[in-house]
């Protein structure tokens, strides 16, 4: 499918080698973006996240750092094609080389990662640089060098690489908010979503811990799904 739907927007695929999913539909819907005014989308592809984000805030500005040429043409094309191209910058970059005086209070990223099974192999040979030039330990000391103080950064990840993300975040002064479980179906946790803020000396923080089914056990996708991406989806899923 060269053209995803959605109900304010759409966004062209066709060049990008990794095209809209799950895992971007619900970190999109998932990620608080309320009283953010600066915005990072690190790795942005075809720039759905970005364009999620602008629908949820009026205000925010955004900038979308992405390294593949391909990708960075279709969300150049879907920001121009949006109701808020205004508000959405698309930068050809890595973001290990970014430099930059802005704070942003608001990252987000659906970062590159690859599991080791079959369905992967041929996605994992297109996009081996770019996730190569992405290991989570560089991501984790760029971002917090670039995160406002009073700023979130949100993230979604295979559900084995959670203890290590959350590690690395403490040891650079990360501390963890909010985790989401996210499950495709019932018990079957597939993915998470961290969002993590800067460290407050002598406060104790409570950790959120939410589940997020996406699918039932006949495959039907769950209410809570369903209800979480109604803002989104051009028709009922």
């Amino acid at each position: 499918m060269s053209v995803f739907q959605f109900k304010y927007f759409s966004i062209n695929q066709s060049r990008s080698a990794l095209k809209v999913g799950t895992d971007a539909m619900v970190l999109g819907t998932l990620i608080s973006a309320d009283h953010k005014r600066v915005g990072l989308d690190i790795g942005s592809g075809t720039g759905v996240l970005s364009l999620m984000v602008a629908q949820k805030n009026p205000e925010i500005r955004i900038d979308a750092v992405e390294l593949e040429l391909e990708s960075y043409s279709d969300c150049t094309e879907n920001f121009t094609n949006s109701p808020w191209r205004k508000r959405l910058n698309a930068i050809s970059l890595d973001f290990l080389e970014m430099q930059t005086e802005k704070k942003y209070d608001l990252i987000f990223t659906n970062p590159p990662f690859f599991e080791n099974s079959q369905e992967n192999i041929e996605k994992a040979k297109t996009m081996a640089r770019h996730t190569k030039s992405l290991p989570l330990d560089l991501l984790f000391e760029k971002t917090v060098k670039i995160l406002d103080i009073t700023g979130s950064f949100w993230i979604i990840l295979p559900f084995s690489a959670e203890k290590r993300a959350i590690q690395r975040a403490n040891t650079i002064g990360l501390i963890l908010i909010d985790k989401f479980i996210i499950e495709g179906k019932p018990a079957q946790a597939v993915r998470i979503v961290l969002h993590f803020q800067h460290a407050t000396k002598d406060e104790k923080v409570h950790v959120n811990t939410h589940t997020f089914l996406i699918r039932n056990a006949d495959n039907s996708y769950s209410n809570q799904y369903k209800k979480a991406t109604a803002e989104f989806h051009n028709r009922e899923v």
